[in-house]
Parts: C-alpha cells; sequence; structure tokens
C-alpha cells in the first residue's frame, strides 16, 4: 500500500506513516488552548493543526481523493479515529466538566467521535466541491447542527 501511495505523492506515504505523530500534535494543541474555550473550541483549534502540517492544499486535496477511491486508505482511516478517540478523549473529558477517570469516559470519547465526524464531512464536502468551499466554515456548520 505505501509503495502505491508513494507513487501517487511522497507525502502522502510520508503522512500514513506517521498517523501516531499528528495525533500527538492534536493532543498537545488540544491541550495548549486556553483553559477557558469550552471543548468545542479547543477540538476546533486543535484540528486546525492537521491545515497548517498536512501539506500544501494540492496535497491535502490528493489526500482527499486518495481517502475516496481507495477503500484500504478508508479503513485505515477510521482506525486512525479509533486511536484519536482514546488520544483526545482525556482533554475532552476534563473540558465538558466530567470527572477523571483511569479510562475514558464513554461521553467524552463520544464527543471526540462526533468532532471527527463532523471533520471528515468537512473535509468530504471541501472534496466534492472541487476543494472551493472553505473546510473551516462547513466544520462549523457541521458542529452547528450537532449543538441544535
Amino acid at each position: 500500500m505505501r509503495a502505491a501511495v508513494a507513487e501517487l505523492s511522497p507525502w502522502a506515504a510520508d503522512h500514513f506513516g506517521d498517523i501516531e505523530a499528528l495525533g500527538e500534535s492534536v493532543r498537545a494543541a488540544m491541550e495548549a488552548r486556553p483553559a477557558e474555550e469550552s471543548a468545542w473550541e479547543a477540538i476546533r483549534g486543535a484540528f486546525l493543526v492537521l491545515g497548517r502540517v498536512g501539506g500544501s492544499p494540492a496535497e491535502q486535496f490528493t489526500m482527499a481523493r486518495l481517502h475516496h477511491e481507495a477503500p484500504s486508505l478508508r479503513a485505515r482511516h477510521l482506525e486512525k479515529h479509533l486511536h484519536w478517540q482514546e488520544l483526545l478523549a482525556p482533554e475532552a473529558q476534563r473540558r465538558l466538566g466530567l470527572p477523571a477517570s483511569p479510562t475514558p469516559d464513554p461521553r467524552a470519547r463520544a464527543f471526540v467521535a462526533a468532532a471527527l465526524a463532523c471533520l471528515d464531512a468537512a473535509v468530504d464536502e471541501w472534496y466534492r466541491s472541487g476543494g472551493k468551499k472553505d473546510p473551516e466554515r462547513l466544520f462549523d456548520e457541521a458542529v452547528a447542527t450537532l449543538r441544535g
């Protein structure tokens, strides 16, 4: 798989090999957000790291295309979500005002899963628009729908 991805984009090959480091960057960014920010504000701000480390807009678009066209990459993406739920849930739990616990509270994991779903919906729509729509606005709209 890595060889096929490398032929399409050298950055993509690096990206798939560095999912854990990327998740750690998002976690660190979320923890570094101002203490008064809500869980939604903090995770949104943390997700902005993805745009900064995600390569050029053309490379990001290539990644979105690969995720849409390669089932094995889509499966890897879902695997990343599960890992990131565990990684981001403790900070989400704290920001949601939930009591500390030895393992992440299911409500905090559900919050992170919902935020990741909003991110995916935004990226998917950005891809379908040919990169013309603003992914941050799309994310905010998806979150607003969930928050009612």
